[in-house]
């Protein structure tokens, strides 16, 4: 890896049992094979490359098929329901968490059992060429693209390079399957020219599409107790109607958001293109467990609710986590439990950090958000980082009380200092600003 060698340890991993190690000469460098061992090695010229081929025979050796997922924005949320709709039939396998670079793409297959019939596997991309890679060993049966967005732009330079980009994963998908592609997006048809076998579409906008939304109506309710805190999970969900080839259905996602339901929608085609109905899929919504940090919310006993979507951001994933953050009072205000939240103004606050990789443009992305926040549902501000200086400043000037941080801790100070009990606070940005352990701090106010 960038930081360690990982040979040093090969010789702690066969003590501990391993039974072999791969072993690259020209990797390795200085580092010695351990001489006691040297009958459980096997040479290599890429130890990264081996791996990957390990993964890729094990897994056709235990004749599993593969549904692949990538995108811009969605892949682990549309994973998620993936796997929760296909193990309503099937024996089924999936990326943990967000592992989605080349060492989690082979420890997804390598971890699946002989059992296993499908693997969900999720795969990600900062460059041309990486998603080609895990394609040619995956094979996929089912393809699902999310949505183009803007990640990576830094490095692909147009947001057509990023759909190329994507689009590998359908280049090396298999003829007697299906791709299943975003109509909303302004680069479908590009999509649907890689496209190998059936072109099946989804949308939100778009009524053309093969499974389009129709309606969906939000609702929040009261959950279970943090584990060690005095805050409450927040369940915030929506009914959703859409049209499919079955006609007209109606269903209830775990989730909020009209992006959710397109990555509920883009989960269901391919669910129902390896034969389970959307009542079966329905059944597998109702118990899906989403990964965290993604728009996951808590409330305090003081009325506090935090909005903890601080994993990653890119400007359609924040625009989203604006709008719950807009209509959060009007969704509090509806469940019964929660009434007493509303005795009280309070302040929408929008912890905001650096949104990277997005290349020429990330001063106009970040201005715009500067705007979206203060074009209403937001009371605060707080920018964190760089090239929130723009964001702050920009909604500075249209009048919206903002302040700018440069890191999590100073972020965490004003907030402190400017919250009152009671209010929604939004926590989002990308990784590496690390606003995850703001969220953290935020809960540790309410220990018990």
């Amino acid at each position: 890896g960038e930081r360690f060698n990982a040979h040093k340890f090969v010789e702690l991993a066969l003590q501990g049992g391993a039974a072999a190690s791969l072993w690259s000469k020209r990797e390795a460098g200085e580092i010695s094979v351990p001489e006691a061992y040297r009958d459980r090695i096997i040479y290599v010229d890429s130890g990264l490359q081996a791996y990957l081929l390990l993964s890729g025979y094990y897994m056709h050796y235990c004749g599993v098929k593969v549904l692949g997922i990538t995108g811009s924005v969605g892949k682990t949320t549309t994973k998620d329901l993936a796997k929760a709709i296909l193990g309503q039939k099937y024996c089924v396998g999936a990326t943990l968490a967000n592992h989605n670079n080349e060492v989690g793409f082979a420890e997804t297959l390598l971890s699946l059992s002989q059992e296993s019939e499908w693997a969900v596997v999720e795969m990600g991309m900062r460059a041309r060429g990486e998603i080609e890679r895990l394609a040619k060993i995956a094979q996929p049966q089912v393809s699902i693209i999310t949505t183009i967005g803007e990640s990576h732009l830094e490095r692909l330079g147009t947001r057509r390079e990023i759909a190329l980009a994507k689009a590998e994963l359908l280049d090396y998908s298999s003829k007697d399957g299906a791709a299943i592609l975003p109509a909303d997006s302004d680069f479908y048809e590009l999509l649907c020219e890689h496209a190998l076998g059936k072109r099946v579409s989804f949308a939100v906008n778009n009524a053309e599409a093969d499974w389009h939304l129709l309606a969906a109506e939000e609702k929040i309710r009261l959950g279970e107790r943090s584990e060690n805190s005095a805050m409450r999970r927040l369940t915030c969900g929506q009914t959703v109607r859409f049209v499919c080839p079955e006609g007209e259905k109606e269903l209830f996602l775990p989730a909020p958001g009209r992006h959710n339901c397109a990555n509920m929608l883009a989960a269901l085609a391919a669910g129902y293109e390896v034969g389970i109905s959307v009542e079966e899929a329905a059944q597998g919504l109702a118990s899906c467990l989403l990964t965290g940090k993604r728009l996951e919310m808590e409330i305090a006993p003081d009325g506090t609710v935090l909005i903890d979507d601080s994993y990653n951001a890119a400007p359609s994933s924040v625009k989203a986590a604006l709008e719950l953050l807009a209509k959060l009072p009007e969704l509090l205000a509806s469940e019964s439990q929660l009434t007493s939240c509303q005795t009280q103004k309070r302040q929408r606050i929008a912890v905001l950090g650096d949104m990277l990789e997005l290349g020429g443009n990330e001063r106009q992305m970040h201005e715009e958000l500067g705007t979206i926040c203060a074009n209403g549902g937001v009371e605060l501000l707080i920018g964190v980082g760089e090239l929130s200086r723009y964001t702050v400043r920009h909604a500075q000037e249209r009048g919206l009380k903002a302040v700018w941080a440069a890191d999590f801790e100073q972020a965490l100070e004003k907030l402190n200092a400017l919250r009152h009990p009671g209010d929604y606070l939004l926590v989002k940005a990308s990784h590496s600003i690390n606003l995850s352990a703001l969220a953290q701090k935020i809960r540790a106010n309410y220990v018990v």
